[in-house]
């Protein structure tokens, strides 16, 4: 993963994160959130989780087992698995992001409790 800054346009205009176009707010959980995002270049429509680092930090050994999780995540190619396209930190912000593939159709405790 890269360690890099990242470029947070807003000023009365669209926010991009690195060459992602910031989208609506998909998700939110303990760590952060989750938005849907399109690539500026190829116009693929993404999923990028915004994680705190302050917060991951709070759990024992917490940024040690997430950088294992994406590590080994972005290693899983399986149709029936979320593909990770690329994760990177924003040091300034004290951010990682992890950009997957979009998936629609809901959240997976909606899907459960749908059964």
């Amino acid at each position: 993963r890269a360690r890099v800054a990242c470029t947070w346009m807003s000023v009365a205009g669209p926010s991009f994160i690195r060459g992602y176009l910031v989208g609506p707010v998909l998700g939110e959980g303990t760590y952060g959130r989750v938005r849907e995002c399109v690539d500026e270049k190829s116009l693929r429509r993404v999923a990028v989780k915004i994680l705190l680092l302050s917060q991951v930090r709070r759990a024992p050994g917490g940024l040690r087992l997430l950088e294992r999780e994406v590590r080994l995540h972005s290693r899983l190619k399986h149709v029936n698995i979320v593909e990770v396209v690329e994760s990177f930190y924003d040091d300034e912000h004290e951010r990682l992001f992890i950009v997957q593939e979009l998936v629609n159709g809901g959240t997976v405790e909606e899907l459960l409790d749908e059964q």
